[in-house]
């Protein structure tokens, strides 16, 4: 059957037979295109020139161009790999040919490291792992936006839209509660503290379409964005270094959500993705580090361009892509999604993260015998000044707090870190919302209340 040469899509009903260059060509039409084409004044023949001068550079199913995907970065749905397969291989080939060790040299580069005298939770805070799933024949998130905002989203993809949110949903029975909370209901609070808890990508927060899933419970792991950059972006943090922890609760969850939903898969790629980068497994595991005595000794940029050079991983600031960095806090992740299956690469940055401890612990060493009197002076005024403070500024409470979470780990304070963990939730970004209509003084005055009250100050 052959198909309409102007949409590529219908069925052709009417075929033209032309001659070009002493040649003799033929258009196919379905009927819908050829009146159109003729209402519009136009001739048939010309359109379908147009438009099969186009293949390989847009995508029939979603309208999403080659020039398009220069200008984001990101297709208009699944079908575009297989509709712009020269723009998708060029770019995937790249990222199949990315750096790093093997996941056996890297186990054998750190495998002492767990036996040497190391607390890895003063240097690792937490562990992430998310993957990224989409649809088949559904737009992904930034076209089913543009296209609503054009009214031209059909009711068809609305109705996959709804299925989408409901399977989302049924697919945490049996792994985990949770509530379903849509953007558009939240108000800007809310979702600038699900953000600083990281429960939250700052772009989901801005997505009139996004929702997301959250486990229930004071501490959730778990939580589902819906609607992000992909259709599914699921999500589980736990404290410390535990990425195998986190990576067995999320893919119970995977599990059930392709039991419900048509999951956008390709063969030789894998996952297929909004952004070519997280195509193949879709998985990205992160660790939270926390490297103060680095930064100190001045090894810290250096030390992160090795650990990315040697194991092909990304290093991002505190609160993810695009941030810098805050509170000494940095996260490593897997740069690649293509290389690797889910769990080396889950164990590659595992290793990355406690080669990462080694050095930050004999960076410490190396800070303590250079400047112990001076060192322990310091911190031991940074949390005098915490527990005693009248008012605080934003930045110098970062670096107070960088300075305790130091002296812990030296044994200097003995604090459960769940308390500056609280700070750090409590007088984050949000915290200037909640004290709206305060001028900077007396901000600074209630910044410095919840911190005493958080570290359990006696006044």
């Amino acid at each position: 059957m052959r198909l309409c040469d102007i949409c590529r899509v219908m069925p052709a009903t009417r075929v033209e037979r032309v001659v070009e260059g002493g040649l003799a060509k033929e258009y196919a039409y379905c009927e819908g295109c050829y009146q159109h084409a003729l209402s519009l004044g136009q001739d048939p023949c010309e359109r379908a020139k147009e438009r099969l001068a186009r293949i390989g550079l847009e995508c029939p199913s979603c309208g999403y161009t080659a020039e398009e995907f220069e200008h984001t970065g990101l297709f208009g749905c699944p079908d575009c790999y297989a509709h712009m397969s020269g723009v998708a291989q060029r770019d995937l080939d790249k990222l199949a040919e990315a750096g790093g060790v093997s996941v056996d040299e890297a186990i054998r580069s750190v495998k002492d490291i767990v036996t040497q005298d190391i607390c890895i939770d003063d240097f690792a805070v937490s562990s992430r792992i998310r993957l990224a799933r989409d649809v088949e024949g559904l737009p992904f998130p930034g076209q089913l936006a543009r296209l609503a905002d054009d009214m031209r989203l059909l009711p068809e993809d609305r109705d996959r839209m709804r299925a989408l949110l409901h399977c989302a949903m049924l697919a945490a029975g049996g792994v985990f509660e949770g509530d379903l909370y849509e953007m558009s209901e939240l108000d800007d609070l809310k979702k600038k503290m699900l953000v600083e808890r990281h429960i939250i990508s700052p772009p989901l927060a801005q997505s009139e379409l996004g929702a997301v899933i959250i486990e229930r419970g004071e501490k959730p792991e778990i939580s589902i964005m819906i609607n992000e950059e992909d259709h599914i972006r699921a999500q589980c943090v736990r404290r410390g270094l535990d990425l195998a922890g986190a990576y067995g609760r999320l893919t119970r969850y995977d599990r059930r959500l392709s039991e419900l939903l048509p999951i956008a898969r390709d063969e030789r790629w894998g996952y297929l993705t909004a952004c070519p980068t997280n195509v193949g497994t879709g998985l990205r595991a992160s660790v939270m580090m926390f490297l103060p005595a680095l930064r100190c000794i001045g090894e810290l940029e250096s030390t992160l361009m090795e650990i990315k050079r040697w194991f092909g991983l990304t290093v991002r600031g505190y609160y993810g892509e695009g941030s810098g960095a805050a509170f000494d806090m940095y996260q490593v992740s897997n740069g690649s999604t293509l290389r690797l299956g889910e769990e080396d690469s889950v164990r590659l940055v595992e290793c990355a993260a406690l080669e990462l401890c080694r050095r930050e612990h004999a960076a410490t060493r190396e800070l303590v015998g250079r400047t112990r009197t001076k060192l322990f002076d310091r911190l031991h005024r940074s949390y005098g000044t915490l527990l005693h403070a009248h008012t605080l500024e934003a930045d110098e409470m970062a670096q107070l707090l960088a300075d305790v979470r130091l002296g812990v780990r030296l044994g200097i304070f003995d604090i459960d870190l769940r308390q500056v963990d609280g700070v750090l939730d409590d007088c984050a970004t949000a915290f200037e919302i909640l004290s709206e209509g305060l001028d900077d003084e007396r901000r600074g005055v209630k910044r410095a209340q919840i911190v005493r009250q958080r570290l359990g100050a006696k006044w």
